[in-house]
Parts: structure tokens; C-alpha cells; sequence
């Protein structure tokens, strides 16, 4: 339950990358009382969204063992990815934080 209820210990979620869509799904969850883990590979985009987020908003560099990690115990993982002129990929990350077969985000 993303939203905290007394006596209920806060969701947690991981947005991985920090762009457009991933910074603002984290400022919905944190909203709404998650506590909130972006990774991205880019440290100047970390060091912005480390200023204008809330407290509750962790930035991690991203590495495949960080999300992995990361994913064993998230409530909610979410990730976009921009491809012009192409498909966009998709890979889904089990409860363990095993990459599952692409095209499996059915959760």
C-alpha cells in the first residue's frame, strides 16, 4: 500500500533512471508517503534530483547488483525508457531481483 495508514510501515519504491517520467512518479509516490530510491548513471542528474526532492528520496548510482538489491525489496519498481526510431525494451525483475524474460511486466 503506497499510501502510509498509521501503524503501517511506508511502501517502497524504485524508479529506475531519473528522467522525466521516473522524477515525476517519484514526486506522486513520495506524495503519498513512499520511501522512494532513484538510480541513474548520469551523477549531475543525481546531484539536481538530490535538491529538489524530498527527504524521503534516496539516489543511487545505477548497476545491475543495485537494482537487483533494490528490487528484492520494493513495493513498486517503475522504468521508462526513450528510443527514437526503435522499439522500446522491456524486462521485468522478479521478487528475488532475477531478470525475468523480456516482455513479461504483467505484475
Amino acid at each position: 500500500m503506497l499510501s502510509g495508514v498509521p501503524g503501517v510501515a511506508p511502501a517502497k519504491a524504485l524508479m529506475s533512471g531519473g528522467g522525466i517520467v521516473d522524477a515525476d512518479r517519484a514526486q506522486i509516490a513520495t506524495g503519498l508517503g513512499a520511501e522512494v530510491t532513484i538510480t541513474d548513471v548520469r551523477l549531475c542528474l543525481q546531484g539536481y534530483l538530490d535538491d529538489i526532492m524530498p527527504s524521503n528520496v534516496t539516489t543511487l548510482m545505477s548497476a545491475p547488483h543495485i537494482i537487483r538489491e533494490r528490487v528484492k525489496g520494493a513495493d513498486l519498481v517503475i522504468g521508462a525508457v526513450l528510443r527514437p526510431r526503435g522499439r522500446t525494451p522491456q524486462r521485468c525483475y522478479g521478487r528475488d531481483g532475477a531478470a525475468e524474460e523480456v516482455g513479461c511486466c504483467h505484475r
